[in-house]
């Protein structure tokens, strides 16, 4: 029987998301997502931020049985793409594996851990949350888990393991987020690995998608009522993700994605011959297809502006006041008051919690005055900010010839306030992506090229 629909999976920071598509048409059959609630508390690392393996597991199969059986008994390929930077230790005979370590973790920006380690390997973009520095801090603080487990990957990385019973390698839009990879070359830093006491052989082999990790075996195929044996491709980055589910002519379009985090990106015309320099707000990340795109990624975007509804919900709760409304209430309430003040002289910057770049940076209202400080000038003012905070990331040259910016993400298509901003401060027309699930589509549609 032939099996032309691919199946897209994306594990997100706060949700999983799956697609059946035809990618011979670049067209979404069916869609689903849902929160998965993973998050878990380690109280003994300051600034840890840790998600529970089988709770997204859970959310994947819970996502994926959503789609009508008949469409995954057509699925002749799987894509799996998720959250980068993050890492997760297993061992792939056993089964164990550790917590996710995700990207948001902050362990490393405690004293002088993550400088020293810049120091030692002269790699300044390496950033608290990245693989590598989750390893290495293990390695002085928790030797023991570097003991229990042989392998580290990225959270959909060890999906594709757990769903093959295999680990088919590494694509290099992952390999480059974990940290110590040249992206020129596409080699580990294998000197560099070395030198901060860490085992080369616990990181995977570059393969480049889309060549196949491996097939679904009969546990997960039972599991996701997928045919046993469909090919699943080398596993993508999110940002690379995002942008082939939405990019139509990469050469001309802008990707502007704000959902939790944010990330505004561009692919290149000709493959770099040196990359930024350090410190710099932006980087260069392997991509589809041997080319390379530029990227300018905030730890901000959409949590920005929620974390204002729930400091309004703090507020109301420290003056007594019930009941008190949720923070979806405040944040549709917040959008509708900025509507109206949209030209508001407030001034904010939403580095709440600092850049990858700059982790001491922190956000500011300026230009305050009695007629500016308001709810609905704040939220305008936070909404503005996130657009050209983005915006200055990526240098001005490498807007040129661009005609549109392709925009996807909760935080854009709920704001029709962001999306005036958008093409206001990028001086193009917006587009806006019809379907919520672009990283995942993404995901589908390189694997619809193994078909």
């Amino acid at each position: 029987m032939a099996r032309d629909y691919s199946l897209g999976i994306d594990i997100g920071t706060t949700k999983v998301a799956a697609v059946i598509a035809d990618p011979s048409r670049r067209s979404i059959l069916e869609s689903t997502s849902l929160d998965h609630n993973a998050g878990v508390v380690n109280r003994k690392v300051p600034g840890s931020s840790e998600q529970s393996v089988e709770a997204l597991f859970t959310a994947v199969t819970k996502a994926v049985s959503q789609l009508s059986s008949h469409a995954r008994e057509n699925v002749g390929a799987v894509g799996v793409t998720g959250q980068m930077h993050g890492v997760v230790l297993f061992n792939a005979e056993e089964r164990g594996h550790s917590h996710l370590v995700t990207w948001q973790d902050a362990r490393c920006n405690s004293g002088s851990f993550l400088s020293d380690l810049q120091s030692l390997t002269g790699e300044r973009s390496l950033r608290s949350g990245f693989g590598v520095s989750t390893l290495v801090w293990c390695k002085h603080y928790e030797p023991e888990v570097l003991h229990e487990y042989r392998s580290a990957s990225t959270i959909h990385g060890y999906l594709a393991t757990s769903m093959c019973g295999c680990q088919g390698g590494m694509d290099p839009s992952d390999a480059a987020s974990f940290g110590l990879f040249d992206i020129l070359s596409c080699r580990w830093k294998e000197d560099l690995i070395r030198r901060c006491g860490l085992d080369s052989q616990m990181l995977p082999q570059i393969v480049k998608a889309p060549r196949i990790f491996g097939r679904v075996g009969c546990d997960w195929a039972s599991r996701l009522g997928l045919p046993q044996g469909v090919p699943v491709i080398v596993p993508i980055g999110d940002n690379q993700a995002s942008l082939y589910g939405s990019l139509s002519d990469p050469d001309t379009q802008i990707a502007l994605t704000i959902g939790t985090g944010a990330q505004v990106s561009v692919v290149l015309a000709e493959n770099p011959r040196q990359l930024p320099e350090e410190g710099s707000s932006f980087e260069i990340r392997p991509y589809i297809d041997d080319r390379y795109i530029a990227v300018g990624a905030s730890l901000g975007g959409g949590r920005t502006l929620a974390a204002l509804s729930t400091a309004l919900q703090d507020f109301l709760r420290g003056l007594g006041l019930n009941p008190l409304p949720d923070p979806g209430q405040i944040y549709t309430v917040l959008q509708s008051l900025a509507e109206s003040r949209a030209e508001t002289t407030l001034r904010a910057d939403p580095s709440f919690a600092g850049e990858r770049y700059n982790p001491d940076l922190r956000g500011s209202l300026t230009a305050v005055s009695f007629e500016n400080f308001t709810l609905g000038d704040i939220f305008a003012s936070l909404s503005r900010g996130i657009v050209d905070a983005l915006r200055q990331m990526l240098p001005a040259e490498m807007y040129c010839g661009r005609r549109e910016v392709i925009g996807s993400g909760n935080a854009i298509r709920r704001s029709v306030l962001m999306q005036r901003y958008i093409e206001q401060l990028f001086g193009v027309r917006l587009v806006v992506t019809p379907g919520g699930e672009t990283t995942c589509a993404g995901a589908a549609f390189l694997a619809g090229r193994v078909l």
